[in-house]
């Protein structure tokens, strides 16, 4: 699929305009954080950033002033297969390595200086000058690099070592500048094709290494959008009100994504001790020919046998030299060598420091990594599938869970059944589907409804919430909760003839719903907010495929049935199709009337409480663990 690529020239247009945005600053400051010196940027400036992405379709382009940059999981790099290319590769690499890159050349290009001076004798004193100019940078940088993470480099906010997270187990959006408003949506929707682009590319791909062969692709994945990187306060509302907020820095786009993803892991920061030992040696093998080098044009082995004239003596000199120790039976005659030998105590105090430094920052790292471990709360963890069949209960759940999370669902087409994906509270992904009809039966009933939506999310839970008819005025009142204990199915019964008189068997089935999620419900009601005197019942329910509004019918049922709370028209159908698909499964319904005289005026309070009850369960963490966690598995 051909995308609009950004030149290089494009890319240099585009960061002068970010630069330029309103909120261009804090953008630049997500694309290229501080590296771990607190000198230099971690990454390479944004004109090659958006031309290294632009090379591998990561730039979604329409034009210098409207773009969104992508970036792959770092710590997953099985989920993203690089372009291949000397071109790419090469920029790859110095965008990471930017901050290596910035703080060693001015080093090492002074000392190929150095070393090409050497052969001229008259130049031996400004080849010095050269190497103390060097090794004075880099000291100086390493110095500043000591104070700046001993007393600037503390722990980040909780919410930035979250957002760091979940920007190295998923695919991300450091950057996002549209300058129309207008055009913020539109921006939008390329966003998500591009990344379906993306990721069924690399599906294909791996299909075919391994002789397989993929035709279609479903996106199961979540695209993390990082405030501080949009550069326009319309673009940051946008994605506040519109997109699914679960955080006050980060917006999550949900794309149908599966709790059996591949599991996530924590990314591991550079190690930087290692590197700087790594250079710390390096420069003492570059010093040593140096040496060598001056020590063999100031005297022969004959005259002064003692000098480091050879590439072992000089660097077991140097070795020495950076402990404070003069090495056994080298002793240097050039002046340059001397010299050197003094800067060279200079440094050994480094290596305590930075290692102190370092070590610190690691401690820091792996407490990160065991938290995150242990609390893996920014994304859902749980599915959970919410039924409704009025539009009364619909909206009511809908304004519960939007009043909790601050943002606006709407709806998606893309199965069997339309679905409002409604986020993440306290771990667990809620999504709400409306029955067309009530009642069980009918292609829109809320048996066949349950079974799409079902086989569409594969939720670990299912509840259908909404209003229902009391059946015990005498100790339940209107806007009561009512739990189902079990269902009694009143529509399959066999009719006999008694004495001249039809008679009416039941045949139906008592279904007992999730006795993991009843148990949970008990447990919730413990600490559920009695506002106005909303009490929560549990017991037996009744599921009548018929809209009872007979005060005779009522009494009978109440004879026959003793024990029952309540009843609706779609409990038996919804706990049927849940219990086929072997979902955890209950019906939570809260009382408009009593099965007589009925009106509408009840229905919005009772389906309220029902959606308050819900969203109760859900912010207390009753529904954050699959039920193979909790028992164990």
């Amino acid at each position: 699929m051909p995308f609009s690529r950004p030149s290089l020239r494009d890319c240099h247009h585009a960061a002068r305009r970010v630069e330029a945005a309103p909120l261009g600053r804090s953008a630049l400051r997500t694309v290229r954080p501080s590296g771990v010196s607190g000198i230099f940027r971690a990454r390479a400036p944004l004109t090659l950033v958006l031309f290294a992405a632009g090379l591998e379709d990561r730039v979604v382009w329409q034009g210098a002033d409207g773009f969104a940059l992508l970036e792959p999981p770092i710590a997953r790099p099985e989920a993203w297969r690089h372009r291949p290319g000397f071109g790419p590769a090469a920029l790859r690499w110095l965008d990471r390595y930017w901050s290596t890159v910035v703080f060693a050349v001015p080093g090492l290009t002074a000392l190929a200086i150095a070393v090409a001076l050497l052969p001229f004798a008259a130049l031996h004193a400004p080849a010095l000058l050269v190497t103390v100019a060097a090794m004075a940078y880099t000291v100086t940088v390493l110095s500043i690099m000591f104070v700046w993470q001993l007393f600037f480099g503390r722990d980040d906010e909780p919410s930035a070592r979250a957002a760091g997270t979940l920007a190295a187990d998923h695919w991300t959006m450091p950057l996002l500048h549209q300058e129309n408003e207008q055009r913020i949506g539109e921006l939008f929707d390329q966003i998500e094709r591009r990344l379906h682009h993306l990721v069924a590319d690399r599906v294909r791909q791996d299909a075919a290494d391994q002789g397989g062969q993929v035709t279609r692709v479903r996106l199961s994945t979540r695209l993390i959008c990082m405030h501080t990187g949009v550069t326009t306060d319309q673009a940051r509302a946008y994605l506040g009100t519109t997109r699914s907020v679960i955080n006050r820095d980060y917006s999550v786009l949900f794309f149908d994504a599966r709790p059996e993803d591949l599991a996530r892991r924590p990314v591991n920061p550079p190690a930087f001790f290692r590197f700087y030992l790594a250079s710390v040696v390096i420069v003492v093998f570059a010093l040593a020919y140096l040496v060598m080098i001056v020590e063999r044009g100031s005297c022969t082995e004959a005259s002064c046998s003692g000098g480091a004239t050879t590439y072992p003596r000089a660097l077991a000199w140097i070795a020495y030299r950076l402990l404070w120790q003069d090495a056994p039976g080298v002793e240097p005659v050039s002046d340059f060598a001397i010299a050197l030998g003094l800067l060279l105590s200079l440094p050994a105090p480094m290596v305590v420091l930075v290692a102190f430094v370092a070590f610190r920052a690691q401690y820091r790292a792996d407490k990160q990594a065991r938290l995150h471990l242990e609390n893996r709360n920014q994304m859902g963890n749980t599915r959970v599938l919410i039924v409704t069949v009025a539009d009364v209960e619909r909206d009511a759940v809908l304004d519960a869970i939007e009043g909790h999370t601050r943002s606006v669902a709407s709806p998606t087409y893309d199965g069997p059944v339309p679905v409002f994906a409604m986020g993440t509270i306290n771990d667990a992904e809620l999504f709400v589907v409306q029955a067309g009809s009530q009642g069980t039966v009918g292609p829109a009933g809320a048996l066949t409804v349950t079974a799409d939506a079902i086989r569409h999310l594969a939720p670990h839970y299912a509840l259908i919430v909404g209003i229902c008819y009391g059946l015990r005025p005498d100790r339940q009142r209107l806007g009561d909760i009512l739990i189902s204990e079990k269902i009694t199915d009143l529509d399959h019964a066999k009719l006999v003839e008694l004495d001249g008189r039809i008679e009416e068997r039941l045949r139906g089935e008592s279904v007992v719903p999730s006795p993991m999620l009843l148990n949970t419900v008990r447990a919730a009601q413990r600490d559920w907010p009695r506002r106005n005197d909303t009490a929560v019942h549990v017991g037996p329910m009744l599921a009548w495929n018929k809209l009872l509004n007979a005060a005779p019918v009522v009494k009978r049922l109440t004879a026959k049935h003793p024990d029952a709370i309540g009843g609706d028209m779609e409990g038996a159908g919804f706990q049927a199709a849940a219990r086929v698909a072997g979902v955890e499964s209950m019906l939570i319904k809260s009382i408009c009337d009593w099965g007589a005289d009925k009106d509408d005026d009840a229905q919005p309070m009772a389906a309220r409480n029902a959606a308050a009850f819900v969203l109760h369960l859900a912010k207390s963490g009753a529904l954050s663990y699959t039920p193979a966690q909790r028992r164990g598995l």
